[in-house]
């Protein structure tokens, strides 16, 4: 389960909230991050995945840790896209479109399907890389493209048919409100001397008390529409069973997995580390050398996203556990600073799917070259597409002032010949008197 969950289950469907009772700390938290944060973030996310999509995606970049980093761009900017939206609207809001309200669950679904497989493809790369560095020889037959594509493939039908019941534990019930309008702008109506029966629009007889004009009243229907807990989702075998697969799949098992490889990953750089400054001292260098520096920084930059994405899920977790803690043993609790820390962790799991672009510009020497080449290559051609513009610009003006010349030329030495060859061009000019 991805950071979401609390904020947007709590927000949006299983906690009927009272706006008046809402304390001003979770009002100014939720403002804070879901109205000025949170766009920020996402957006600047946006972006930078976009740029690793272009950059990782280079034929000279294709490698299997890349089509792993690839897809974890995809999965991350798909994943800031739903949660951008889901940030602007919740059910507690009034007088949204209806469209909004059917959207909440089935975007709550995608999100938390986009943020699990960031989630397992951040445990295969870091196990791929486990296989590389500690097991060479076994890395030139698993780490291959084919096999990190096939993978991913995998992965993403495995986390779609575990989260693929997250759309249907919600629905939307509506409530149709009646309501009536007066219109008194009708003929005054003759009537009895302290009574009168009047039949409206709405087939309902009323009795007016010395009134001397007509009362039209009229039914308008108003919608009401509210998120609700389905008959599904209130199943005990649901809230149970599935709830605790969910997040021990989703929460439990890749923070273990995580913290456990990349233990052995950072042993495996400190030894490399230290194995190349005794070479140095000895002046035992050279291209292998080199080699063996630039897969120690790939090996770095990984390990540096594997400890930001366990800073931003470890306090999810640690407010999963406690949240299941005193709702076993019916301790009472603040309901919103559960609230307002699962915003924060919620915005906590959006910095980690945004800042990968930094982290990648920093430590990879090679991402920064393509990323400039592709940049240089970007300005040529629009420098370029000016340059034809213009060209075409002073060549057509040009030719405009030659086909003028030209034809000028032309009618010029027509009519010298003419002149010429025509006798009565040089005969005098007769003066009548």
């Amino acid at each position: 389960m991805n950071m979401d969950a609390i904020s947007n289950i709590s927000d949006n469907f299983s906690v009927p909230i009272n706006t008046h009772e809402i304390s001003f700390a979770l009002e100014w938290t939720r403002f804070v991050a879901d109205r000025i944060l949170i766009p920020v973030i996402v957006i600047l996310g946006i972006a930078g995945n976009s740029c690793n999509i272009a950059v990782l995606s280079r034929p000279k970049m294709r490698t299997s840790t890349n089509v792993y980093l690839t897809n974890l761009a995809v999965f991350d900017m798909l994943y800031l896209i739903f949660m951008l939206t889901l940030s602007m609207i919740h059910c507690r809001d009034k007088d949204m479109y209806a469209s909004s309200y059917y959207y909440i669950p089935y975007g709550r679904a995608l999100s938390d399907l986009f943020g699990n497989c960031s989630v397992w493809v951040t445990v295969c790369f870091t196990l791929e890389r486990y296989i590389g560095v500690c097991h060479p020889m076994k890395g030139k037959a698993w780490c291959t493209v084919q096999k990190a594509k096939f993978i991913t493939l995998v992965l993403f039908l495995v986390c779609l048919c575990n989260t693929l019941p997250i759309a249907f534990e919600n629905e939307v019930i509506t409530d149709k409100e009646i309501m009536q309008s007066v219109d008194d702008n009708l003929a005054p109506l003759t009537y009895q001397q302290d009574e009168v029966f009047l039949t409206t629009k709405t087939n309902v007889s009323m009795k007016v008390s010395n009134s001397s004009s007509r009362i039209n009243h009229k039914n308008l229907t108003k919608i009401n529409y509210k998120c609700d807990t389905s008959e599904f989702g209130q199943r005990e075998s649901y809230q149970f069973g599935y709830y605790w697969w969910y997040i021990t799949l989703f929460t439990f098992v890749p923070l273990i997995l995580l913290s456990v490889f990349n233990m052995f990953l950072i042993k495996s750089v400190w030894h490399a580390n230290k194995r190349r400054k005794l070479l140095s001292q000895s002046h035992v260098l050279g291209d292998h050398n080199n080699q063996c520096m630039e897969q120690q920084k790939v090996t770095t930059m990984l390990i540096s996203v594997v400890i930001i994405f366990l800073l931003c899920q470890i306090p999810w977790a640690i407010l999963l556990i406690y949240k299941v803690y005193v709702s076993a043993f019916i301790i009472p609790h603040d309901k919103d600073i559960i609230l307002i820390a699962g915003n924060i962790c919620n915005m906590l799991g959006q910095v980690n799917a945004s800042i990968n672009f930094i982290l990648y510009s920093y430590f990879s020497s090679r991402f920064r070259r393509t990323f400039k080449k592709l940049l240089c290559r970007w300005q040529k051609k629009k420098r370029g597409t000016n340059i034809m513009i213009s060209d075409y610009q002073s060549r057509k003006s040009d030719f405009t002032k030659d086909s003028v010349t030209t034809s000028l030329m032309a009618y010029r030495y027509r009519r010298d010949t003419v002149r010429e060859t025509n006798p009565i061009w040089k005969a005098p000019h007769i003066v009548l008197s």
